[in-house]
């Protein structure tokens, strides 16, 4: 799984807060370790809390501005280098040629150290504006699906409900007086998630619809 952000909810970095969201919880609803029962990927967890730490990186308008500062400070860093590596590979191929650019190799030579000094400078200027400015987004630990859970009669996670008091849960049409759809059963629910603790002490994360 990628480690930019963007690629890893497939989206652009230009993108609309609200279409990374919507890729936050297709993605999500993807790897959630619920949807695969008792036996869930070993990466399944770790996957997810990727995605919940993109997501709380790239909805808010300050950290992701200073994500894409980091980012950027790092394709800067990555050109250093390559220009550095080109550089060094450049050899002279014979005795004549070398006797020949002898005056205009010692200027490239003084160029090129100028370039290095300026490039490190730069380097340096980014790497102190990327510790200063990131930060670590929280990252949500969805805990694991119990082996027998009851929601209601025939109620089950993706289900659109209205909470009735108790509380409880009635099965509704998503487009008729719906409280939310079950995204998930777990101790802790994603951050823009509502949490709610039933009459059965079962506690279920619900999403807008």
């Amino acid at each position: 799984m990628s480690t930019n952000y963007y690629e890893l909810l497939g989206v652009t970095s230009t993108a609309q807060t609200q279409t990374i969201r919507k890729a936050y919880l297709e993605k999500a609803r993807q790897w959630h370790p619920d949807n695969f029962g008792d036996t869930p990927p070993s990466d399944a967890q770790k996957q997810m809390q990727r995605l919940n730490e993109a997501w709380q990186c790239l909805r808010d308008d300050a950290s992701r501005a200073a994500y894409d500062r980091q980012q950027a400070s790092k394709i800067q860093r990555q050109n250093v280098i390559r220009v550095t590596n080109d550089f060094s590979t450049v050899r002279t191929t014979t005795q004549h040629r070398r006797q020949q650019e002898e005056a205009r190799t010692q200027k490239q030579k003084k160029s090129f150290r100028k370039l290095l000094i300026t490039f490190a400078a730069l380097a340096g200027a980014a790497l102190v504006a990327f510790s200063f400015l990131s930060t670590t987004p929280e990252e949500s630990n969805p805990a694991a699906l119990p082996s027998e859970v009851n929601l209601g009669a025939n109620i089950a996670i993706g289900d659109c409900v209205s909470v009735q008091t108790g509380p409880s849960l009635l099965e509704v049409p998503c487009d008729r007086n719906a409280t939310g759809r079950i995204f998930s059963v777990a101790a802790t629910c994603a951050p823009d998630a509502q949490e709610l603790t039933l009459q059965n002490e079962v506690t279920i994360c619900l999403i807008a619809v």
